[in-house]
C-alpha cells in the first residue's frame, strides 16, 4: 500500500531535518522538503502531495499563506507551522484556512494527532487507511494482545514486540513488522507482559530481553534492532541481574 507523501516547507535546516526523521519514524514519506514557497510551488502544482507541513514565516518572497493561497486550487490538507504563538497570524490563518496550526517545539504524538485530525476534517478516509499505527483500545489475553481500531481488532503476539516506548499518557509498541500507539501509560501497559519475558529498562522504555543484541555499558544503552534505547539508574542492576552473563 502506497505510504502518505509529505511536503515539508519550512526555512530552518535543523528543524527541517528534525520533522523529517519524525514523518519517517511515523512511516510515512517526504514527498520534498524546500526552504522557500518559490521553490516547492512547482512541485506541488504538478504532482501534488497527500499533506503539507508549512512554516508561517518563509524565506523569499512569499509567505506560508501566499504559498497556501496559490496552491489552493490542488485541495492538499495543510498545517501551518510556525516558531512563535503568533495570535495575529493564527486569526489570519484560521480564518483564510480550517487546517491545523501547531506551534514550535512540539512532540511526535502531537504531529501525529495533528495529522490524523487533518485528514479527518478534509473528510478522507483513503489516507487514514494507509496509516501504519492504531491508537485505540486495547485488550489483553495470555501470549498476544488485541488492538481495537474502529470495528477491526487486530491481534498483535507478546513476542513479536521488540520495545515499548512511554510518550506522555500513550505507549508506542514496536513490533518486527511495524508500530502501534495506545492510549495507556507505560506502568499500566507494563502489568499485562510478563515478568520473565519483558522488563522496564527506563522510565520511558521496557523491551523484551530476548530482543537485546547488544549492552553498551558505557554509555548505558541497550540496542535493538538497530535501536539504542537509555538504560535508567534505577534499572541498570536489575537489567544486568536478570542477563544470563558468562
Amino acid at each position: 500500500m502506497k505510504a502518505i507523501e509529505v511536503v515539508i516547507i519550512e526555512d530552518d535546516p535543523v528543524f527541517a531535518y528534525e520533522l523529517e526523521d519524525l514523518i519517517r519514524e511515523m512511516d510515512y514519506q517526504v514527498a520534498g522538503t524546500w526552504s522557500t514557497g518559490e521553490e516547492a510551488i512547482p512541485y506541488l502544482l504538478e504532482y501534488g502531495a497527500d499533506l503539507i507541513l508549512l512554516d508561517i514565516s518563509l524565506e523569499g518572497a512569499l509567505s506560508g499563506l501566499e504559498v497556501a493561497e496559490k496552491i489552493a486550487d490542488k485541495d492538499i490538507p495543510l498545517i501551518f507551522i510556525t516558531v512563535s504563538a503568533d495570535p495575529e497570524s493564527y486569526r489570519e490563518a484560521i480564518k483564510r484556512y480550517p487546517f491545523p496550526y501547531l506551534v514550535k517545539p512540539f512532540d511526535r504524538l502531537t504531529l501525529r494527532s495533528v495529522i490524523e485530525s487533518c485528514f479527518f476534517r478534509k473528510g478522507d478516509a483513503g489516507p487514514m487507511e494507509k496509516f501504519s499505527v492504531t491508537r485505540q483500545k486495547v485488550d489483553f489475553q495470555e501470549e498476544f494482545l488485541f488492538i481495537k481500531n474502529k470495528d477491526k481488532l487486530t491481534k498483535v503476539s507478546k513476542t513479536s514486540i521488540l520495545f515499548i516506548e512511554a510518550d506522555g499518557n500513550y505507549c508506542i509498541l514496536y513490533t518486527v513488522y511495524r508500530k502501534f500507539v495506545v492510549k495507556m501509560s507505560l506502568r499500566k501497559m507494563s502489568e499485562n507482559f510478563p515478568a520473565g519475558l519483558f522488563l522496564r529498562i527506563h522510565r520511558k522504555y521496557m523491551v523484551q530481553l530476548s530482543a537485546i543484541s547488544d549492552i553498551d555499558l558505557s554509555n548505558g544503552e541497550v540496542i535493538i534492532d538497530n535501536k539504542r534505547l537509555p538504560i535508567g539508574d534505577l534499572y541498570r542492576i536489575d537489567l544486568l541481574r536478570r542477563l544470563n552473563r558468562i
